[in-house]
């Protein structure tokens, strides 16, 4: 394991640690929302506690980033052409912020695609909020 992920580790049980001495103390509680711990307090242990747990989220985001740049072969001038290995992978997909689609889609057909498939899925949010939130249309 590299060095930034094991301080990255570090961080994150120091912070833990802060924050159960913290609610140990007192100055903090915890709770539960749907299935995320939400920690609330006032004294400096669990300042410190969440300093930690941000620092460790920081650090271990940048341990994944690599040292070394790969080495540039002899063809790796060819950026646009696609590889010579079968044919070129086309994808599509959406992703549903709560009511708002975000197409993406690597060329024409797959965008169009995957907005059919957005309408679709707005439809049946639609519909099945109509039919399953009580008192919604008055």
């Amino acid at each position: 394991m590299r060095k930034p992920l094991l301080i990255a580790l570090g961080l994150f049980l120091l912070g833990i640690a802060l924050l159960a001495v913290s609610v140990a103390e007192g100055g903090g509680t915890v709770y539960l929302a749907l299935i995320f711990p939400v920690y609330v307090g006032s004294d400096i242990w669990g300042f410190f506690g969440i300093l930690c747990v941000i620092g460790a989220f920081f650090v271990g985001f940048l341990g994944l980033i690599p040292t070394r740049l790969p080495a540039r072969g002899p063809d790796s001038g060819r950026q646009g052409a696609p590889p010579s290995g079968g044919p070129e992978k086309r994808f599509g997909g959406v992703v549903m912020l709560g009511p708002i689609p975000i197409i993406v889609g690597s060329d024409v057909k797959m965008s169009v695609v995957a907005i059919v498939l957005a309408i679709v899925l707005m439809i049946v949010l639609i519909i099945s909020m109509v039919l399953f939130i009580p008192g919604l249309l008055g």
